[in-house]
């Protein structure tokens, strides 16, 4: 688990868990020099604070006091695995039991997690939505609503951006399953349940910005523009094209395909043909499968891939789609070849387990580089002193 922080994003959430632990929203004694330095600290009514909603500092906020922010990431992580396997209850036995394995030995599931990244959370919200459209499915149309509700509800205060386009369309599936059944009782506490995490966004931002309808990024100068175009609206020109969208789709295929087992071609399994044995199983998969899109067509209009160490983290979500698929195609071979079973053994031994190895290295020298000389440097600071960077 990293002490140590890899990117800015990880900070912005340290500091507003920690604010939130002292009952601020913002830091008021910060120096005035100190705005438009970077763009994850932002001015605001309430003082200085991380430009990021409050879902995944909440989250952080006991781990953050003792110096290991992701510590929440371990209970979610289960919490994930656990929602992940009862949802695929449609399936056969050994397929959920399978997708649920590939899942946790993922190195992008888990090194991720041992960061102070928000994926770990916003994957663990989208992961109870899928539980809730299961319940409803399964005729708990109240239970499923509500579990549905909630984590969409929540996963919008956690990460807007991944949560809308995926677990939105696993909302509008709940929804559309509820109605076909008639459950008025299940749509209203859905709506009801996913109307208070969007409430909590408008009264975040009201409280932040002034404007309920200005999320907090925004106050900061240069704004990104989503969709093609000039990505900033003033500084540095930066179009966003097309074009780029289909690099950055590659871009995240590839790394998607080396970081989900850490296989050379372990891609070649999401191909659904591949994976599904039974009719049946393609509308099983279908709502995992439309989410997907969802995701990927929104990532289409931004002009970044991220900068995580770990992984195409804008497309940690695929994780689920892509194991459960995985595990469809694994079994159905093992069905026909003997050979498979010993040679998925010796992939997770030797691929999965020394792509483990090397990041995990890579990952501590990485933090070490960051942060050795500075926090060297800090800690023969004699007190009340003042630090110019």
């Amino acid at each position: 688990m990293c002490s140590s922080d890899l990117v800015v994003d990880e900070l912005t959430y340290r500091m507003q868990a920690v604010l939130y632990a002292g009952g601020r929203l913002g830091d008021r004694t910060m120096p005035p020099w100190h705005a438009g330095t970077e763009p994850f600290t932002i001015i605001t009514r309430a003082g200085f604070t991380g430009k990021y909603l409050p879902g995944e500092p909440l989250v952080q906020l006991w781990g953050a006091l003792v110096g290991l922010p992701a510590l929440a990431h371990v209970p979610v992580a289960a919490l994930t695995l656990w929602a992940f396997h009862r949802s695929l209850a449609a399936f056969a036995r050994e397929t959920r039991e399978l997708a649920t394995a590939l899942l946790a030995i993922s190195p992008m599931f888990v090194l991720t997690g041992a960061t102070g990244l928000s994926h770990t959370t916003s994957l663990a919200c989208v992961t109870l939505a899928l539980l809730g459209l299961t319940f409803v499915r399964e005729g708990a149309a109240v239970c499923g609503a509500a579990i549905a509700g909630s984590a969409l509800g929540f996963g919008l205060l956690v990460r807007v951006q991944s949560v809308a386009p995926f677990g939105g369309v696993l909302g509008l599936w709940t929804l559309a399953s509820l109605v076909r059944a008639r459950r008025w009782d299940g749509v209203a506490v859905l709506l009801l349940t996913g109307g208070l995490g969007v409430a909590a966004i408008l009264a975040y931002d009201g409280a932040i910005s002034g404007d309920p309808l200005r999320l907090p990024w925004f106050l900061f100068r240069p704004v990104e523009h989503y969709g093609f175009g000039e990505v900033f609206s003033e500084g540095p020109s930066w179009e966003h094209t097309p074009g780029q969208a289909v690099v950055n789709l590659v871009v995240t295929a590839i790394r998607f395909n080396g970081w989900w087992l850490g296989w050379p071609l372990g891609a070649a399994m999401l191909v659904p043909v591949v994976a599904l044995r039974r009719p049946g199983d393609v509308g099983r998969l279908a709502p995992l499968l439309a989410a997907s899109a969802g995701l990927l067509l929104f990532n289409l209009g931004y002009y970044s891939t991220g900068v995580s160490d770990t992984g195409p983290v804008y497309a940690f979500e695929l994780l689920l789609p892509a194991s459960l698929l995985g595990a469809g195609a694994l079994v159905r071979a093992a069905h026909r070849w003997r050979w498979v079973v010993p040679a998925v053994a010796v992939h997770v031994a030797l691929g999965t387990g020394s792509f483990w190895l090397e990041h995990a290295w890579r990952l501590d020298r990485l933090a070490s580089a960051i942060h050795t000389r500075s926090e060297r440097v800090l800690a023969g600071l004699p007190d009340h002193s003042m630090l110019f960077a």
